[in-house]
């Protein structure tokens, strides 16, 4: 009778708890960064002032696309110096008329064959590039930006950026357990890991909504990414030319999050498991980019699309104690099963107290915390989402959620 060899439990035992201390070290690591102080910053005028193309594709967004136009209008910087364009992709609605009568140009793009973000944002910077811009800022139809964001940006583009980041964040917390948690993820996401990250000239993900992508890095990396997650996409291949995107961290762009379970697990199940996709697809290219360059950011960029996938995190914790439990079962390793057991709780502890400490920076209140207490249930529905995100097929329709208006 075949016996399973119980080294190679311990084996798997083992560096599945050095990786789970590994991931939990790193963003330990990126908080201290954070909290660290930094020393006075002096803001210097830049002398250049540049250009900006406002771009917003929209699909059916006749409801909130003149509200979004309005508040780039209102954009603290020479109004001479941006102009907003909306790219009506695929609409069957009013959102053209519509954002034409706010005064923003108007490109209408139809073509059932290509569906989906990733080729309106292609269409959109194809015609911009064709004009008199420096930079293109993109914006979803249902955010607002802050008014300083162009000056900001520019400060940023004067300094020699290629690529620029403005910080995400909820505008709807209070409104579920569901948006809470989303948002306290979100504020950790923005403070706690790509704003040090930044500091440090690490990866940093452009999120599709509040990126601020210069002129010359688009022609010279052209927008070829259509996926789902296209801005993940075209984040691994900046990366891999060596390529890093500066982070706004007091520039916010703001959006409604989903609130309910149907809307979260229609967003996440598109969007995580095509992440993890094209995170694998894009791996060992990234591994290659970094011997052949001898740099660290596209092995940054490969380590973090792993820790990103926060689902992937908490499964590998769980596979971790999961070993250390069995592996206690064997008299001979219960001393080596109780020490990885124990590393195993700390991680665990410490990734709740790293939650609560989001939780204090975002703002804590006594709705918050009762909100809050909800957490293992709504991550528990997250991690099974996840799941089946990575086994089910994943739509690259252009499925938004549905709006306020």
């Amino acid at each position: 009778m075949y016996e399973f060899p119980l080294s190679i439990l311990v084996a798997f035992a083992v560096v599945s708890a050095l990786i789970a201390a590994a991931g939990f070290a790193y963003h330990l690591l990126l908080l201290i960064v954070a909290w660290w102080p930094r020393g006075r910053v002096t803001a210097q005028a830049a002398e250049k002032l540049h250009r900006f193309a406002v771009l917003i594709p929209a699909h059916n967004e006749e409801l909130i696309i003149g509200k979004c136009i309005d508040g780039c209008k209102q954009l603290d910087y020479p109004s001479d110096h941006f102009e907003v364009t909306v790219v009506a992709d695929n609409c069957i609605d009013d959102t053209a008329p519509c954002a034409a009568q706010h005064g923003a140009k108007v490109l209408v793009r139809n073509d059932a064959a290509n569906e989906g973000k990733g080729h309106a944002l292609r269409f959109g910077f194809d015609k911009l590039l064709a004009e008199r811009c420096d930079a293109i800022l993109v914006l979803d139809a249902d955010c607002a930006i802050d008014h300083g964001a162009l000056k900001a940006a520019n400060a940023r583009l004067a300094a020699g950026e290629m690529a620029v980041q403005c910080r995400n964040v909820a505008g709807n917390c209070d409104e579920s357990p569901i948006a809470l948690l989303m948002g306290v993820a979100n504020v950790i996401e923005n403070d706690f890991f790509y704003a040090p990250k930044s500091r440090l000239g690490g990866f940093v993900l452009l999120r599709g909504t509040g990126m601020i992508l210069r002129r010359e890095l688009l022609e010279r990396y052209p927008w070829e990414a259509v996926s789902v997650v296209e801005d993940a996409e075209y984040s691994y291949r900046l990366a891999q030319g060596g390529i890093s995107v500066d982070f706004l961290p007091h520039v916010s762009v703001s959006s409604s999050f989903p609130s309910s379970q149907v809307e979260v697990s229609s967003q996440r199940q598109r969007w995580f498991g095509a992440g993890v996709k094209a995170a694998v697809k894009q791996f060992w290219g990234l591994i290659k980019a970094a011997a052949v360059q001898r740099s660290l950011l596209p092995l940054d960029a490969a380590w973090s699309s792993w820790l990103m996938a926060r689902p992937l995190v908490i499964l590998e914790l769980l596979a971790a104690m999961m070993l250390s439990g069995t592996l206690s079962m064997f008299p001979e390793h219960h001393g080596t099963a109780l020490k990885l057991t124990g590393v195993n709780l700390a991680i665990l502890a410490g990734y709740g107290c790293y939650a609560a400490v989001g939780l204090v920076h975002l703002g804590m209140t006594w709705r918050r915390c009762r909100l809050f207490l909800q957490a293992p249930i709504i991550v528990a529905r997250y991690l099974w989402v996840a799941v089946r995100s990575v086994c089910l097929q994943t739509s690259v329709r252009w499925e938004r959620l549905p709006r306020r208006a």
